[in-house]
């Protein structure tokens, strides 16, 4: 049996490296919060999609 990686799937934004930022609730590394982190892999891809966008916003404050 061979392993495929599915190529329409959102890749996690995670680095390993996680540092939360208690003011602001989320890592500083990838900066998501637990919550989207803790479930990441539930989440659809217009979910993930939309989790990266506010990840954009998140990095300009």
């Amino acid at each position: 049996m061979t392993n495929k990686i599915n190529t329409n799937e959102i890749l996690s934004p995670c680095q390993d490296k996680c540092m939360n930022d208690l003011d602001n609730n989320y890592c500083i590394v990838c900066m998501r919060t637990d919550e989207e982190k803790k479930n990441w892999w539930r989440f659809t891809k217009e979910e993930k999609l939309a989790i990266i966008e506010d990840i954009k916003t998140r990095k300009h404050k």
